[in-house]
């Protein structure tokens, strides 16, 4: 077995040892969680708030399970199929100077990840958050410490002149 053989097949093994305990982790996080309150806790949380808790972290659970999959998937076809390699030599193609091509490889490779994960990031962000009213929660929270409002107050007074981003509907929704 050559140096680039052992090279590769090490960095295989990383890999696959990386994702495999990354999920059993994440696996043991999620069974876990699904356990009944105890007597104590459930005077102190809300049973729905906290059965929303759990269908949230559920949900993203899932999209972190399916992105690890993705991201695994790809690495590892780049990597066999010698998509990087290929990479590298449409690019030695176009340009002579070594950094310039340093930062064009690793520009590539990260705009491409970007567009890869923006369904995902949208999905995860706008669906998932919006389900459990976090993104409203984050949302006021932000404006809040900007305004210098505290819990409780009226939401009316939420919103002022420079704050109308802060929708006093969504204000409701927290306080419900």
């Amino acid at each position: 077995m050559s140096t680039s053989e052992v090279l590769l097949l090490g960095i295989v093994t990383f890999i696959l040892i990386d994702f495999a305990a990354g999920r059993v982790i994440d696996y043991l996080n999620e069974s876990s969680k699904n356990k009944p309150l105890s007597p104590v806790a459930a005077e102190i949380y809300n049973a729905d708030e906290y059965a929303k808790s759990l269908e949230y972290g559920t949900a993203k659970y899932k999209v972190e399970l399916f992105t690890s999959v993705i991201s695994t998937v790809v690495m590892l076809s780049a990597i066999i199929l010698g998509w990087f390699a290929w990479l590298d030599q449409i690019i030695r193609d176009r340009f002579t100077n070594n950094l310039l091509i340093t930062v064009i490889f690793f520009g590539v490779l990260i705009v491409g990840g970007m567009l890869v994960n923006l369904p995902i990031s949208y999905y995860s962000t706008f669906v998932i958050e919006e389900k459990g009213v976090y993104y409203y929660k984050a949302l006021c929270q932000i404006c809040a410490a900007h305004t210098g409002l505290l819990p409780g107050d009226d939401a009316d007074d939420f919103v002022d002149g420079h704050n109308r981003n802060c929708v006093s509907d969504d204000v409701a929704k927290v306080k419900e």
